[in-house]
């Protein structure tokens, strides 16, 4: 069965091509900074009319979900749009985008940064309302971004890696940046820990065992922050954890 983004692709006659291996080499080893990255994207949801959340490791920078580098910046932008997204696109992008053979979303390159879209699933992972209800939207001198919540994005990057059985970790450190902001940014609200430890449950798997060993590959991190975070991470890591455990108690 076709989804929503493979019907309007075979419908607008948008292409489906594979990104070339030279190109994805290309892509691996380029660098942006925050500032690149941030207008670009701004630019994005202008040419969208805001129809554009994005997501993925971009989003844990310290201008949106983080607080501080801690590692290499994203060289990519993983994006949700919707219908009137996908017709935006299309009009301001066409000839430029097509559908990536690979892992099925709308391709752009933009900016010389690859830019994936997709709608109503990613990843064979079907989008709750809930996702589009819990974005958050940052203003810039650039212009706006509207970014997956850090719940979402804690508990996404859970669900990658434990069904990939492999542990990543630029994930364990966007986890501990995104952990961390709230303590130096007033802007930023506490993870919610109950809504969190829900989303464990609902998406990323439901093997409490599974999941305590990724969040404790996660706090092994605390090992790559500064002094001063370490006691701060691991008590959020550790609240974390004991939440997680009584709401997967509660559900056997």
């Amino acid at each position: 069965m076709k989804n929503k983004l493979t019907e309007l692709c075979c419908s607008n006659k948008v292409p489906v091509r594979e990104v070339k291996r030279e190109d994805w080499d290309l892509y691996g080893t380029q660098t942006f900074d925050e500032d690149y990255l941030v207008k670009s994207m701004a630019e994005i949801d202008g040419f969208l009319d805001g129809n554009v959340i994005v997501m993925g490791g971009f989003c844990a920078c310290s201008k949106i979900l983080g607080y501080r580098p801690m590692r290499r910046a994203s060289n990519d932008l993983d994006c949700i749009t919707n219908e009137e997204g996908f017709y935006l696109l299309n009009k301001h992008f066409n000839g430029q985008i097509f559908q990536n053979s690979a892992f099925g979303d709308l391709f752009l390159e933009y900016n010389k940064i690859p830019v994936g879209f997709d709608i109503g699933e990613t990843h064979d992972w079907e989008i709750p309302k809930e996702f589009i209800d819990d974005a958050k939207t940052f203003n810039f001198s650039c212009g706006k971004i509207t970014s997956i919540s850090p719940e979402f994005l804690i508990a996404l990057k859970a669900r990658r890696s434990i069904l990939k059985k492999r542990f990543y970790g630029k994930d364990a450190l966007d986890t501990a940046n995104m952990v961390l902001a709230p303590i130096y940014r007033t802007d930023l609200s506490q993870i919610d820990l109950s809504k969190l430890s829900s989303l464990f449950r609902e998406h990323s798997t439901d093997s409490f065992d599974d999941l305590d060993e990724y969040l404790k590959f996660v706090s092994s991190h605390s090992r790559d922050l500064k002094i001063k975070e370490k006691p701060l991470f691991e008590e959020r890591m550790s609240s974390i954890q004991d939440c997680a455990k009584k709401v997967y108690a509660k559900s056997y």
